[in-house]
């Protein structure tokens, strides 16, 4: 007989109360190369922070370190929407048309960028 307490469920992640310390707990995640627990916390943190393009940001990043390259596309395309200003969004786009051999996307991205930030560093 299977117990219940069996089952291999993973509790779902307590998200912050504020979307920079959700930020910062998906860079750690991020850095620990935790894709799939950085997916899931973005999701929980956009159910509580919807349309913030920091964390849409984040999901695509997620995407894009996972090797699921279109979905990071999508994503960083909602960040983009909520934040037409950031160059971040742009650069991980750019980075996944790169990654596709989409060059014509990728240098029109890179060039927004920097355009929008021309001192822009990647930390």
């Amino acid at each position: 007989m299977i117990k219940f307490s069996q089952f291999n469920r993973a509790s779902p992640p307590k998200i912050p109360d504020d979307p920079d310390r959700c930020a910062d707990r998906l860079d750690l995640l991020l850095d620990q190369r935790n894709y799939d627990e950085a997916l899931r916390t973005v999701d929980a943190a956009l159910r509580r922070f919807p349309r913030n393009a920091m964390l849409l940001y984040y999901r695509s990043c997620a995407y894009y370190y996972a090797n699921r390259l279109q979905e990071a596309i999508s994503a960083a395309n909602d960040s983009i929407a909520c934040d037409p200003e950031s160059p971040s969004a742009y650069i991980i786009r750019a980075d996944a048309y790169d990654d596709l051999n989409r060059n014509d996307l990728a240098i029109a991205d890179y060039t927004t960028a920097i355009r929008l930030a021309p001192d822009y560093t990647l930390s």
